[in-house]
């Protein structure tokens, strides 16, 4: 396994966020204008200086952690050829400094380019006409927006529709400006009529939000009817059509949402949440003339809320939210279609990618699907070259392409859970897993050790979300993963015909909708229980606590299989009198596992029973 990269994206991941982080509390104007709005003080401009200083120590505490870390590396290349009672500290330092400058210094540069990048974002983020009006507090006319996501149920009262959209020109006081900017719309019932990859232009008020993961808001006025014709008054009108494939992509999820309305109370929620990486309540589908239920899709907002937090409790949230799973699935399926009809590597790339960028416009844009587009994409560009595919490489190319192009995820949860539930299942899933089939069958071994890995790898960025463990999240993983995948597939082909035949689309998904009836009253059953979730420290500390703890435990567990190898060996006849590097170096005693044990005492017993009755007619 090569982890050779991965230093420089953590790397390059630490100085992105440091540097975003203080550019918005030292050195945004817009955060400065809130904060001397709130204290009736005026606005200071930022200053450079302290931008170097932070690069400066930033650049110093890399070089530092990357020392230690060549001295670690090091030190376990030197325990392989040097027993343990030398001292090779101070013999192998000579070898060191040939080799740890020039890593050095790749990092420090790598590092110097993320933070100026963050840097840049935030600068041109901040320098842009929607920000500026927003933190002047100056009413905007009218702005002209283009669509990026599909519509989504608003999260603010008295908003039926909510989209993202990037804005291009923004108009204030009789002045249309160009613009940049990325912001969340919010609109009444009446205006929903936003599809994604379509330009509008709305009259729409521009302002900072107050929570979610937009900086900026443009917020529709409520429509009022007209007097005359007794109609309702538009803010928004369509400029430009969206182009045939986001129309395509728009007619097949709202077919999907629509099949989904027929389903059982779970099955609105979870099939789409399941399939598209939004769950029934939070989707948006506008049909003209049905009322508040044709939106909502008549689901209870108190039921979808009880499920939802049942799902946080018993540890399961993650399958509502589209991930490499959908595409190793259909990575799967693909290649083994290629490789029965023999096509050649540069057809395997080539199909891969395109299916793997057809699949991530299908789904919801979420930033989990956004590192599994990524990653797909660069295996699958990995292997024409002929070598195979490293997880754990691929993983700190995506990061280090995706920091550098899209700077705001060094700061997303969503981001952060999907990498560190990747690293973990590639760094440890199979040694894990062949552990656990001395005690355990492989189809529980394998599900078993991907939880426990993903689980221990994510619960430090769980812990900075809530305060909160969830202690039955692997039980309830293991019961559930034999029916993700069938009802993902069953989903996803559903969403691939709904738009043309929408019964055959209908029974696909109801046969969806049984699967995720196992993970509902999984759910139900685990996460409305009181032992479901175990109290912790909140922040900062709670985080490094569970990190300390998951490092002792693991250096506890090596710790006693290494000392149970050393103490079989030492009372082997012919290892005696060898060095102790020698011995530690030695294979493993065969041994059966609980599994094998029961299976031979099954099939023996079974011959017993099954010659016993010719035995006692020869006696007889």
């Amino acid at each position: 396994m090569d982890f050779r990269m991965l230093p420089f994206a953590l790397v390059a991941w630490a100085s992105s966020w440091c540097m975003q982080e203080y550019f918005d509390s030292n050195m945004s104007p817009s955060a400065a204008a809130r904060t001397a709005k709130a204290r009736g003080e005026a606005v200071q401009a930022p200053s450079l200086i302290d931008l170097w200083a932070l690069a400066l120590a930033g650049l110093v505490a890399v070089g530092a952690l990357v020392f230690c870390y060549q001295i670690v590396k090091r030190s376990g290349e030197g325990y392989r050829k040097f027993s343990a009672r030398h001292c090779f500290w101070l013999r192998r330092l000579r070898i060191w400094l040939p080799y740890w400058g020039p890593y050095v210094l790749a990092m420090l540069c790598l590092a110097l380019a993320t933070a100026t990048a963050a840097c840049s974002t935030s600068l041109i983020q901040e320098s842009d006409t929607a920000t500026r009006l927003a933190a002047a507090g100056t009413p905007s006319d009218s702005a002209n927006v283009r669509v990026l996501t599909p519509m989504m149920a608003s999260e603010r009262r008295g908003y039926a529709c909510r989209v993202d959209v990037r804005i291009d020109s923004i108009s204030a006081l009789g002045v249309l400006a160009p613009s940049s900017a990325r912001a969340r719309l919010h609109a009444a019932r009446s205006d929903c009529v936003f599809v994604q990859g379509g330009c509008y232009q709305v009259q729409a008020k521009v302002s900072f939000a107050t929570f979610g993961a937009s900086s900026l808001w443009l917020t529709l006025p409520q429509s009022k009817p007209s007097v005359s014709a007794g109609t309702h008054h538009s803010s928004v009108r369509l400029l430009r059509q969206p182009n045939w494939l986001s129309a395509t992509i728009g007619n097949m999820q709202t077919s999907f949402l629509q099949v989904t309305r027929a389903l059982s109370d779970q099955g609105r929620v979870l099939v789409p949440g399941l399939t598209l990486g939004v769950m029934g309540q939070e989707s948006f589908v506008a049909e003209h003339g049905a009322g508040s239920q044709a939106e909502s899709g008549g689901i209870d907002p108190a039921y979808a809320t009880t499920m939802k937090d049942d799902f946080k409790r018993a540890g399961i949230m993650h399958l509502m939210a589209v991930s490499g799973s959908h595409f190793l699935l259909i990575g799967s399926c693909l290649r083994c279609l290629l490789n029965a009809v023999r096509a050649p590597k540069w057809a395997h790339a080539g199909v891969l990618t395109l299916s793997f960028c057809a699949l991530a416009q299908a789904m919801y844009p979420s930033d989990s699907v956004l590192r599994a587009q990524v990653m797909g994409i660069g295996a699958a560009l990995v292997s024409v070259s002929g070598r195979k595919s490293q997880s754990v490489s691929v993983l700190s190319w995506t990061t280090l392409a995706v920091l550098l192009f899209s700077p705001a995820m060094a700061r997303s949860f969503g981001f952060a859970l999907s990498c560190a539930a990747v690293l973990g299942i590639t760094m440890g899933s199979a040694l894990l897993s062949a552990r656990l089939e001395r005690y355990m069958p492989t189809m529980l071994a394998q599900p078993l050790a991907m939880t426990l890995l993903a689980q221990g790898a994510t619960l430090p960025i769980q812990v900075l979300m809530s305060a909160q463990l969830p202690v039955l999240s692997p039980l309830a993983n293991l019961l559930v993963s034999p029916f993700v995948d069938i009802a993902t597939i069953f989903g996803l082909c559903a969403l691939s015909i709904a738009w043309l035949f929408p019964p055959v689309a209908l029974l696909l998904a109801q046969v969806a909708s049984w699967g995720t009836q196992v993970m509902f009253l999984v759910a139900s059953w685990m996460g409305g229980s009181s032992a479901s979730v175990l109290p912790w420290p909140a922040g900062i500390f709670g985080a490094c606590a569970v990190l300390v703890i998951e490092l002792a435990a693991v250096a506890w567990v090596c710790a006693l299989r290494w000392w149970s190898q050393w103490s079989r060996l030492q009372k082997d006849p012919a290892f005696a009198g060898q060095d102790d590097l020698v011995l530690l170096a030695g294979g493993e005693p065969y041994t059966k596992t609980l599994w094998h044990r029961i299976r031979l005492w099954w099939q023996e017993s079974w011959s017993l029973v099954t010659s016993a009755p010719s035995r006692y007619s020869k006696l007889g």
